[in-house]
């Protein structure tokens, strides 16, 4: 009998939004700014790098740290969620015409993250987003 010694790939989660998600499509229906931000100390790009998300994971190292600023969270959604779209969200209007047009899911997302720009909006947020 010969045994295999190669090693398993160890896959694990990461929680936003009370729940734990181990894919991309997970992860948008249950996007909380407040629980992805806290993991850019490496485990967001850890886990991109685990579901095989590498160039994803590479443009969210290529952010930085985000701020607690509207502009922040959009760069970042854009950067896992919209990256092959045609139309990133660049505004709260981008954003708002997303809840109007899309089907279920997508719209679900779009309110999810509607309700979390609006709380952080400031004078100087909104001239960042209208810009």
């Amino acid at each position: 009998m010969i045994l295999d010694t190669k090693p398993k790939r160890v896959r694990f989660r990461i929680k936003s939004g009370e729940e734990e998600h181990n894919s991309l499509d997970s992860l948008k229906l249950n996007f909380v700014w407040n629980d992805i931000k806290q993991l850019f100390d490496g485990r967001l790009q850890k886990w991109l790098k685990r579901i095989d998300e590498n160039s994803i994971a590479e443009e969210i190292e290529s952010l930085g740290k985000p701020k607690d600023i509207p502009l922040d969270l959009l760069r970042v959604y854009n950067a896992l969620f919209r990256r092959n779209s045609t139309e990133p969200f660049h505004t709260i209007e981008d954003v708002i015409a997303e809840v109007l047009r899309s089907e279920r899911d997508s719209k679900t997302a779009a309110i999810n993250l509607m309700h979390q720009i609006l709380p952080m909006l400031t004078v100087e947020s909104l001239i960042d987003l209208v810009d």
